[in-house]
C-alpha cells in the first residue's frame, strides 16, 4: 500500500504511512508561469492500493487533487482511497 499526499498534508501523509506500515510516495508538483501544472507519481504504484490525502481549500487545491488522482490512475493503481479535508474541518479541529 502507498500513501500519497498533496502539497498541504505532507507530514500527515508521512505519519499515516508510518502508522500503517505503508510506503510514503512523493509526487513531483510543478507550477508553470502560464498557470499550467504538472504532477507525477514518483514510485511504481501499478496494481497497488493507494491512499491519497489532500485538502480541498482553497479551490486550487481541488485542481491539485484531481491531477494527483489522474496521475495515480495513469500509473495503474489497483485501488485508490481518498481522504480530503476542507476549511471547516480544519477549523473544527483547532
Amino acid at each position: 500500500m502507498y500513501i500519497i499526499s498533496g502539497s498541504t498534508h505532507q507530514r500527515l501523509g508521512a505519519s499515516l504511512a508510518e502508522e500503517m506500515d505503508a510506503e510514503f510516495c512523493g509526487v513531483v508538483n510543478r507550477h508553470f508561469p502560464d498557470g499550467e501544472r504538472y504532477i507525477r507519481v514518483l514510485m511504481d504504484v501499478n496494481e497497488q492500493d493507494v491512499v491519497v490525502i489532500q485538502n480541498t481549500f482553497p479551490d486550487k487545491k481541488i485542481v491539485e487533487l484531481l491531477l494527483i488522482l489522474q496521475a495515480v490512475k495513469e500509473a495503474g493503481a489497483k485501488t485508490c482511497l481518498l481522504y480530503t479535508s476542507d476549511a471547516a474541518d480544519e477549523e473544527d479541529s483547532v
